[in-house]
């Protein structure tokens, strides 16, 4: 005979929004990853509530909730990738150069302005 797990319809609410709470973070995290771009994605939102997600991650282990710890850790991994993704697209390479050349190098500011000017927008 087996081992006949029983579960009240509270745990089973609580798994259930675990799972759509993890799933639905893997939408945003595959467009990003796709297209390169994360400019409507707010880095101070995303590191916040990445802050927040691990912190209810962490809650849920304190209080042995299987739900909690399991959906705080996936949306975390998801939210995570989400705010590296956004720092590493924020500066966009050609802007990258122009700081270079200004700040680092000391390059001529007015020649690195128009050809700041000249480069397209960051993504």
């Amino acid at each position: 005979m087996g081992v006949v797990v029983e579960m009240d319809y509270i745990t089973i609410i609580g798994l259930v929004a675990a799972a759509l709470t993890a799933i639905a973070f893997f939408p945003q995290l595959m467009k990003v990853w796709k297209t390169k771009s994360t400019k409507d994605i707010s880095l101070g939102m995303f590191s916040i509530f990445s802050l927040a997600v691990f912190l209810w991650f962490v809650y849920g282990i304190l209080i042995n909730d299987p739900p909690v710890t399991i959906a705080n850790f996936l949306v975390f991994v998801q939210a995570f990738a989400i705010l590296m993704f956004k720092v590493k697209y924020k500066i966009h390479p050609e802007h990258l150069e122009f700081f270079v050349n200004v700040l680092i190098i000391n390059r001529n500011f007015e020649t690195s302005k128009r050809d700041f000017i000249n480069y397209p927008a960051p993504h």
